[in-house]
Formats: structure tokens, C-alpha cells, sequence
């Protein structure tokens, strides 16, 4: 389904990708939020789950991702994430 959250591989990632690495220690969560902007993350280390706004209603299922994970989140995509590898994670 062209749009949807789904987890990709690296050579579907746009040549446009501006690649900045983030760290995120476990525990720093992130609350539900949305991007103005496509958002594109690929884990370098550790991992996280990923939670859209579906989850808020219970019907939701994480995505989990771990290392080398491309993960594609499109704009205005409301979700949250939880840090769950205790060593924290890198993405790009």
C-alpha cells in the first residue's frame, strides 16, 4: 500500500535522505508526535518499537526494529517510540 508505515529495505531509501546520527539512551521514549516531513530511520544500534496512533485505540501492533531495520514513516504519521534494547539506540 503506497504510504504506509512499513519497514524497507536500504535501497528503497530516497537519494535525498539527509543522513544525521541520533542516539537515544533506554528509557528516553518518545511520546506520541507526528513529522511534517517523511521520516526515514535505519538502526545502526540497539532498538526501539514503534507504536502508530492506532495503539492509542488498542488496535495497534509495534513494529519492532533492530540493527540494519530501514524503517519508512510517512508524513503526518502519529506515533510513539519506546528505546527497548537497555544499551539504547543509534538510527539514522
Amino acid at each position: 500500500m503506497e504510504g504506509a508505515l512499513q519497514l524497507k529495505s536500504r535501497d528503497q531509501v530516497p537519494g535525498t535522505w539527509i543522513e544525521e546520527e541520533v542516539s537515544h539512551k533506554f528509557g528516553e521514549d518518545a511520546d506520541f508526535h507526528y513529522h511534517e516531513v517523511d521520516e526515514w530511520l535505519e538502526v545502526r544500534r540497539g532498538g526501539f518499537a514503534f507504536y502508530s496512533a492506532e495503539d492509542l485505540l488498542g488496535s495497534g501492533e509495534p513494529i519492532t526494529c533492530t540493527v540494519k531495520d530501514v524503517l519508512h514513516i510517512p508524513q503526518g504519521e502519529v506515533h510513539r517510540v519506546k528505546i527497548t534494547d537497555p544499551a539504547g539506540v543509534i538510527d539514522l
